[in-house]
């Protein structure tokens, strides 16, 4: 699975998604049981809540 680097930013864009392996070129794995840490930086233009 390859991940597009330049996607388009749609209504609540989320961007800087970690874990990533590869610059992102491929999706990070674990194992069942395994605790992974994930963050991203999400937005939305306006004053509503997200």
């Amino acid at each position: 699975m390859q991940v597009k680097l330049e996607a388009e930013l749609g209504r609540i864009p989320i961007l800087d998604v970690a874990p990533v392996v590869g610059c992102g070129r491929w999706p990070a794995k674990a194992v069942v049981g395994e605790t992974v840490e994930v963050s991203a930086t999400v937005f939305r233009e306006g004053h509503e809540m997200l």
